[in-house]
């Protein structure tokens, strides 16, 4: 089976393409599994990065969120609110593309990798798309056998689905805290006094997470590594 793998860039009237353009310097990548939404942006620009951040505080739609002012960076997680008016995956799930996230935002413009499985699918997304957003395909390849596992993605209710709400709380902690930093900038006991949890209770629900985290991971390393 052949395939055509798509990178475009688009400009359209929706919140985080908006947001892009009012802070071009600013780099934005989205991530959504049609139920939750993961945005990231970064910048160098703190006086930016502050005034984002504050636009972002408006959305009802937060769940979690961490800023650090130090590495410029806001990550904010919220349901989803994608919806044929104002998202173009909303479009690329319509005709029967995949999108290889994340959407990144960056001076404006709003990039996206997909694979097709027809000519006709393309053709008929960027007729969709006719009058709602500006386009400009970047590339276009076919994808042969053998080339398919390269612009895989991977689910995210494979990577995540048998974790705890407690497991991710405790993963998400250490690693915004630095605990996978070498050396490391927190201890274990630390962390623990942080979420208000005994040491042996943060640790077992870390170990558990990493355990079902790279139990997910494998299979795709695998696949990878051949």
């Amino acid at each position: 089976m052949t395939l055509t793998q798509i990178e475009f860039k688009a400009q359209h009237d929706c919140p985080f393409n908006n947001l892009s353009k009012r802070y071009p310097s600013a780099t934005m990548a989205l991530w959504c599994n049609r139920e939750r939404e993961i945005f990231e942006v970064r910048s160098e620009d703190a006086a930016s990065l502050n005034r984002i951040d504050e636009e972002l505080e408006q959305r009802k739609t937060i769940v979690r969120k961490v800023f650090s002012r130090k590495t410029g960076r806001i990550a904010v997680t919220m349901k989803c609110s994608c919806t044929l008016s104002n998202s173009i995956v909303r479009h690329i799930d319509q005709h029967n593309c995949l999108q290889i996230p994340p959407t990144v935002y960056s001076g404006g413009w709003e990039f996206y990798k997909i694979i097709s499985f027809r000519h006709k699918d393309v053709k008929e997304l960027f007729g969709s798309l006719d009058g709602k957003a500006i386009l400009e395909i970047i590339s276009s390849r076919q994808l042969y056998n053998g080339e398919i596992h390269d612009s895989l993605c991977v689910s995210l209710s494979d990577l995540f689905s048998r974790l705890t709400e407690k497991q991710i709380t405790a993963f998400l902690e250490a690693y915004d805290s630095g605990y996978y930093r070498i050396p490391k900038k927190i201890t274990a006991a630390e962390l623990a006094r942080k979420i208000h949890l005994s040491r042996t209770t943060f640790e077992e629900h870390l170990r558990k997470a990493e355990n079902k985290v790279l139990s997910a991971i494998v299979p795709y390393l695998q696949l990878f590594s051949t």
